[in-house]
């Protein structure tokens, strides 16, 4: 089809415009007023797009205002909903959804994925465990950041005596008593021994390091 500002040259399949020859019938953006004196207050203005609100004080739109009014081709309106009907929706594909299922959970099997993912978001002891580092001494190690993967999991302590002892530290908000025994099973697994150690057993610090002693 001929562009419509005139030049009378082709454009693209399903285009009005040329690159650039909109801007030779659609009138640029009105300059702005002129600039606020140093010193002055700034002024809240009325939204330009008419809905009666105040603009953020030096904008002359509401936030997202600014595309009220653009007017688009009815193709590509009804285009952009038969995109999001029934199974031509990416969200409503239940094979997409679970191709993206298992291979999330093929990641989390992975050392490096697991790994990079816990140092991404900076984990660092909090005062419970840091406490019970206190607690255990210099044979145990905080490796709950991602420096220790077992089998897609990673533990809280681990020891660095060389013996394969682990322990976790589970809090009454995070964990279920249910938990305990699978978190044992999976290490178990790779041969770890591991003691889980729930946050108020830290009230009576002497029952917990005999605990731990006896482990």
């Amino acid at each position: 089809m001929k562009c419509e500002c005139g030049c009378g040259q082709e454009t693209q399949l399903g285009r009005r415009f040329r690159w650039g020859h909109n801007l030779r019938v659609q009138p640029t953006t009105p300059a702005r007023g002129p600039r606020r004196k140093r010193g002055t207050p700034w002024v809240s203005l009325p939204c330009a797009c008419g809905c009666g609100r105040n603009a953020h004080p030096g904008n002359r739109f509401v936030h997202g205002h600014n595309v009220r009014g653009v007017s688009q081709l009815e193709s590509q309106r009804r285009n952009i909903a038969r995109a999001k009907l029934g199974d031509a929706n990416p969200m409503k594909r239940t094979c997409l959804r679970e191709n993206k299922a298992r291979e999330m959970r093929d990641n989390w099997q992975r050392e490096d994925f697991v790994r990079k993912q816990m140092q991404a978001r900076g984990i660092v002891p909090n005062k419970v465990e840091v406490e019970l580092l206190r607690l255990l001494g210099p044979d145990w190690k905080f490796v709950g950041d991602g420096q220790l993967i077992i089998g897609g999991k990673c533990p809280d302590f681990a020891n660095v005596n060389g013996k394969k002892e682990l322990i976790e530290l589970f809090g009454r908000y995070w964990h279920k008593p249910e938990e305990e025994q699978p978190r044992i099973d999976h290490f178990s697994e790779f041969g770890f021994r591991t003691l889980v150690i729930w946050e108020e057993e830290l009230q009576d610090e002497q029952k917990l390091l005999e605990r731990v002693r006896v482990f």
